[in-house]
Formats: C-alpha cells, sequence, structure tokens
C-alpha cells in the first residue's frame, strides 16, 4: 500500500477514534474551539446539571416518603436532607465549572512523545495518555488509536482536560524511509523529523 495511503488511513482512524473532524483540528491549531466542540461542552455541562438535580429531587422525594407518619422530629431529617443537598450540589457544580472555564479560555496544546499506561480492575479499566508531562484519561478506542513512543501534538481543554483533537507528528517507521524525504521543509513542518535525521546520521558515520 502507499505510503500516503497508509498515512491517510491512519489519521481517519485517530480522528475518528477522538471523534474530530478536520474542521475541528484546524480550529484547534488556530487555538480555538469549534462550533460542534462548544456545543459538546454546553451539552456536557447540560446533562451534569440534569444529573445532579435529578438526584437531589429523588433522594428528597424518598426522605419525605419516610417522614409520613413519623412521631419523631422532623428536624434531623430536614437538616440531612439540606446538607446532602448541599454536599451533591458543590460537587455537581465543579464538573460545570471547569467546563465553563474550558469554554472562555480554548484550546490548549501539549506535544511529544506518547506514553500509554492501562490500570487493569475487575470488570473495566482505565485507559490514559501522557504526553509533556500531561496524562488524559481516554475511552478504550482512543487509547488504541494513539502509537506508544510516536510523536504527537495533543489540542485539548485545559479544565476538563479533555482531548479535543490530535496530529500524529509522524516517525520515522513507516513513512519516513529515505534522508532524501527529510528535507529542510519537512524538518520544518515537523520538528521530530530532524531528530529521525541525526539518528540516521550517526548511525551511518556521516
Amino acid at each position: 500500500m502507499p505510503k500516503e495511503v497508509k498515512l491517510k488511513k491512519y489519521e481517519e482512524v485517530l480522528a475518528a477514534a477522538l471523534k474530530f473532524t478536520d474542521d475541528d483540528l484546524a480550529m484547534n491549531a488556530a487555538g480555538r474551539l469549534s462550533k460542534t466542540q462548544v456545543a459538546a461542552l454546553h451539552r456536557r455541562r447540560t446533562i451534569g446539571a440534569v444529573m445532579i438535580g435529578g438526584l437531589c429531587v429523588t433522594v428528597a422525594f424518598f426522605l419525605l416518603i419516610g417522614t409520613v407518619g413519623a412521631t419523631a422530629s422532623l428536624g434531623p431529617i430536614l437538616l440531612a436532607m439540606l446538607v446532602f443537598m448541599a454536599f451533591a450540589l458543590a460537587v455537581g457544580a465543579l464538573p460545570a465549572v471547569r467546563i465553563t472555564r474550558d469554554l472562555k479560555m480554548g484550546v490548549q496544546v501539549a506535544e511529544g512523545r506518547v506514553e500509554l499506561d492501562t490500570t487493569p480492575a475487575q470488570n473495566s479499566a482505565s485507559y490514559r495518555v501522557k504526553v509533556d508531562g500531561r496524562k488524559f484519561n481516554v475511552q478504550k478506542r482512543a487509547f488504541l488509536a494513539f502509537k506508544n513512543g510516536d510523536p504527537y501534538r495533543i489540542y485539548y481543554a485545559p479544565n476538563t482536560k479533555m482531548i479535543l483533537s490530535a496530529e500524529w507528528l509522524r516517525d520515522d517507521n513507516p513513512f519516513i524511509e529515505t534522508d532524501e524525504e527529510v528535507d529542510t521543509d519537512a524538518v520544518e513542518e515537523r520538528p521530530y523529523a530532524g531528530e529521525v535525521l541525526k539518528r540516521r546520521r550517526s548511525d551511518d558515520g556521516t
């Protein structure tokens, strides 16, 4: 299979796993969120608020049902209800605050060689992508789309640590095969290409 076809296919796999488009990537490279990403963050914030609100209402309902016919004072029960609701709202507000900050701050960039890490559990596992001293929790599909040890440029939301899009910076194999391919333009566009060229010349004694 031609190199360009293989490259395009892998980039499509990476984009599908992280759920971004070429337009999203272009906007992120310019330091901005795309309209689709803004809508997704708003939706995520709304869903979180609805879930917390629903939990508070459900707990309050069952506590009230439990007090029907109770001979004891309602004071302690109402106090417990208020404490729980305050705690739930405080915990639920943290993700909403982070998302709001992400909407204001825009996009951050991390660049370097990726280190993949997973922590197995009894019924599931957690997956992390580490790059440039930062850790990102990802789904399994996204985890498998990254090439361990290869260089990437990752665009992310700084507070929620959500990966928005990513660029593979094309390590030497299998797409850079000769010194001629690692020319001046390639080094300028892809900083890691320079490392490949230096390594090859050192091995060859040139």
